[in-house]
């Protein structure tokens, strides 16, 4: 008699464990699939501040030369420097577009234009 209460508390005893067991493991997948998307979602966020930071780096190390001060006053703010020409074009239905040359080269033929121009009055 004993021997049959001892295996039915043992078989209760384990019946109790496993349940426990399968509870809380199913639990414990739930929180792994829940940090498993969490982590997916912080990498996806780190990438995109990483990539902000390498673009910021740049732009900082760019802002650095004076040509590229000269480059964004002339786009932004539509500077130009005294003996340039800014060219204007108009399309058929009548809106004008202003085209952005390349300002090296613009500069160039500026300065060739007038100094043929100093030249030719000398």
């Amino acid at each position: 008699m004993s021997s049959k209460l001892f295996y039915s508390l043992t078989l209760v005893f384990t019946a109790i464990a496993f349940v426990y067991v399968c509870v809380i493991g199913i639990e414990n997948i739930f929180r792994y699939n829940d940090f498993k998307t969490r982590l997916a979602i912080a990498t996806t966020s780190l990438e995109k501040e990483k990539l902000k930071a390498k673009t910021l780096n740049e732009t900082t190390v760019e802002s650095r030369s004076p040509l590229f001060w000269e480059e964004l006053a002339r786009t932004q703010l539509g500077f130009t420097k005294p003996d340039e020409v800014v060219y204007k074009f108009f399309v058929k239905n009548g809106s004008a577009q202003e085209t952005k040359p390349d300002p090296i080269l613009q500069v160039f033929n500026t300065a060739a234009t007038h100094n043929s121009g100093k030249k030719e009055s000398e």
